[in-house]
């Protein structure tokens, strides 16, 4: 929820600041897969912090919807490896992608059947989070590793590259 109300907020501010209704649309695509809750028109009128809370309740709302949608849409195929007696599963591993990278989510059949798929969703939602953290982290690193690189040669300008590497990696981690 935290996340959907920052991104909610991050494009409100962006595009009302920029006054760009067609960018704003594009991103709420981009990121929720969904169309503007708001009209154009509401969209000038409303300053941004009312237009980022339409968009969190509308985001928040489909979120909620697909997330249920996903766990009855999987509660067959689970229910039916739980049925058959012949299994002696105790944890599944679901694929997931979203075209572009794929994951492997592991969950606990029983608590799968019983919660009537929901429990998938949870470990959807934990396991997508932390690939993305994972993600950012390893560029983060980078980053930092491409930094020292660059700090050293701020020995040639007569500069302590201590201080600037200090410096430069605090803009890179509020970033």
């Amino acid at each position: 929820a935290n996340m959907i109300y920052d991104t909610s907020e991050n494009i409100a501010e962006t595009n009302k600041l920029a006054n760009d209704y067609k960018n704003f649309e594009f991103e709420l695509i981009r990121y929720f897969s969904m169309s503007s809750p708001v009209t154009k028109e509401e969209f000038e009128k409303m300053d941004f912090q009312k237009v980022a809370n339409v968009v969190y309740e509308a985001a928040y709302k489909h979120y909620r919807e697909k997330m249920k949608h996903n766990a009855e849409a999987a509660f067959p195929v689970i229910k039916q490896v739980w049925e058959d007696k012949g299994n002696n599963f105790e944890r599944i591993a679901v694929p997931f992608t979203d075209g572009v990278k794929s994951l492997q989510v592991v969950t606990n059949l029983q608590k799968a059947y019983e919660t009537e798929g929901k429990q998938l969703i949870t470990d959807f939602e934990k396991n997508i989070s932390l690939a993305i953290i994972d993600d950012a982290w390893k560029t983060h690193l980078r980053k930092m590793d491409e930094l020292k690189q660059s700090v050293q040669l701020a020995v040639h300008e007569q500069k302590d590259p201590l201080l600037i590497y200090k410096f430069e990696a605090f803009e890179l981690f509020k970033v």
